[in-house]
């Protein structure tokens, strides 16, 4: 029995309205139609490996083709003309996978011999069932987070869904324990940073502006570099670092086996074994990352129950004073090329990313996100614009602080026990805060923005005056003003919210008033209504709970 990815329909897409087409589709056709796809829609790691593979397909077609020794000559008049024509060609796809799966078979998914992504013989390897593979499905002593998937009851997958599920193990997996006499399985190389993958109009924009010319952008593919599935031999177990980047967005982080149903048409076993372990310190180029007081990058790493909007100096890669902040590469070539004088000057902005990443504790799987991020190039470009936003996110912590005050002073009034640790913890004030902001919210008459809006319409002041001039930094002073109004109503919202229950007696409505009297807002606001009142409405409060 085979499955060939070439042909067989296995990649969930969502098609540009106007086209319209089939859910699932192959590979010849993922590539061909890009132009006409506006996204994958698997769930958020097969989404973002599926990504990785068509990037490495469309480097090996366009960027280092087979018949050159390297990627030294892809540049921009390649790029561009490539970009103006608008789509992939049909002819040099095809004639690759006739090559490489009609001639060598090297996209069947159950070959005997040279299975893709897969081992035909893993040494030494675990057995289980399916959800191996899929990382939202618990399993062994791993608690239900996701789901309440056992060893014992675990369904099947169709040939499709193994398929993506081995695309996604291969990039995500987690190192850990592999049992007695196996080797220990190491991290693969997506698992430990965010993957900042700009959208674009469709999937043939998305390839490109992922896959940027300028070579500080991109990782480099050399004479040596390869996919996997051009390897002569099978990927052996032995540590190593990639090659270039082909090699890296193919890396075979596991063996893996796929074990048939009796009737065959499913897969409901697993062998799988450590694969080739990662040791480079090449960082991928759609990584944000920090540096160590060294110097030393490192990437981003997603953090539980923290947005990323609170983070968006790090991942935006400001370079504020202590400079330790690099974002995608991708980030600042694309903030060059379609600023003014660049050749994408005329094209839509803000740029839609897609944030795929994971938080683990160790080898179990904490927490897997998919954010919607929206990139503003202008914010790269300008220095006044960038301490604007630091300023914005470090008055909301600031904010979250003093709401973290005033409950903890009402908790330590009504705690019967002193323990007022707890009774903060059980009123989940800061999470109220932070959702607030993250969604926006009614406050009495008006509709406050989230982070995401008040960030846009900061962007927007890119175009107030030169760069220097006194006019944009009074209007930057003036939208930070009205941000520090936002989170100061966010915390009078979440804090009403936490003690709304506590209205009963006497003694805990003074609790509440108490609490609320330690319930000031930050300096920038204050300052703000000091020179503002009677005279600004948009900075005045509207409510008497402000």
């Amino acid at each position: 029995m085979t499955f060939d990815l070439t042909r067989e329909p296995w990649i969930p897409v969502r098609w540009i309205a106007s086209e319209g087409g089939p859910p699932e589709i192959d590979l010849r056709k993922a590539l061909c139609e890009a132009h006409r796809i506006r996204e994958l829609t698997a769930p958020p790691l097969q989404t973002a490996a599926l990504y990785r593979l068509l990037q490495a397909l469309f480097i090996r077609l366009y960027v280092h083709p087979e018949e050159k020794r390297d990627d030294e000559d892809w540049d921009e008049q390649d790029w561009f003309e490539l970009w103006e024509r608008g789509h992939l060609d049909s002819g040099r796809v095809h004639d690759y996978f006739d090559r490489w799966q009609d001639q060598r078979e090297r996209f069947d998914l159950l070959h005997p011999e040279r299975p893709f992504y897969g081992h035909p013989n893993p040494v030494k390897p675990s057995e289980g069932r399916t959800n191996w593979l899929v990382p939202v499905w618990a399993k062994g002593n791993n608690e239900t987070l996701f789901d309440h998937t056992t060893d014992d009851a675990c369904q099947s997958l169709s040939l499709a869904e193994a398929a993506r599920a081995v695309v996604e193990t291969q990039a995500w997996a987690l190192g850990g324990l592999a049992g007695p006499g196996r080797l220990r399985f190491e991290d693969a190389p997506l698992s430990r940073g965010l993957v900042f993958w700009i959208r674009g109009g469709n999937l043939f924009e998305a390839l490109l502006l992922n896959t940027p010319p300028a070579r500080f952008a991109r990782m480099r593919s050399g004479s040596d570099d390869l996919p996997t599935w051009e390897w002569d031999e099978l990927p052996d177990s032995t540590p190593g670092a990639e090659t270039g980047y082909l090699n890296f967005l193919t890396w075979p982080s596991r063996h893996i086996r796929l074990l048939k149903s009796e009737h065959g048409s499913e897969i409901d076993a697993v062998l799988i074994a450590q694969g080739k372990k990662w040791i480079s310190d090449i960082h991928d180029p759609l990584w944000a990352r920090r540096t160590k007081n060294d110097g030393t990058p490192y990437p981003f790493k997603l953090r539980k129950e923290q947005a990323l909007w609170r983070e968006a100096p790090s991942w935006l890669g400001l370079q504020l004073e202590d400079k330790k902040h690099l974002p995608p590469s991708t980030f600042q070539w694309l903030a060059n090329e379609s600023g003014p004088g660049g050749d994408l000057n005329d094209v839509d902005l803000p740029w839609n990313i897609d944030v795929f990443g994971l938080a683990n504790d160790k080898a179990k799987w904490e927490l897997i996100r998919h954010e919607r991020l929206v990139l503003h190039t202008s914010l790269l470009r300008s220095q006044i614009l960038q301490s604007r936003v630091e300023a914005a996110v470090d008055q909301a912590n600031r904010q979250a602080r003093i709401l973290r005050g005033a409950l903890y002073t009402f908790a330590q009034r009504i705690s019967t026990d002193g323990d007022a640790g707890s009774v903060l913890e059980a009123l989940q004030g800061e999470r109220r805060y932070w959702s607030l902001l993250e969604t926006g919210f009614e406050f009495g008459s008006d509709r406050e923005h989230d982070f995401g809006t008040w960030l846009e319409m900061l962007a927007g002041l890119a175009s107030v005056g030169a760069e220097t001039s006194d006019a944009r930094a009074e209007a930057s002073r003036e939208h930070l003003f009205q941000w520090t109004r936002t989170i100061h109503r966010a915390a009078v919202r979440a804090y009403d919210e936490a003690t709304d229950a506590f209205v009963g007696s006497p003694r805990d409505m003074e609790a509440v008033a108490l609490g609320r009297t330690r319930l000031s807002a930050v300096e920038a606001y204050s300052e703000a209504l000091a020179q503002t009142e009677n005279s600004s409405p948009s900075l005045t409060p509207t409510s008497s709970h402000d």
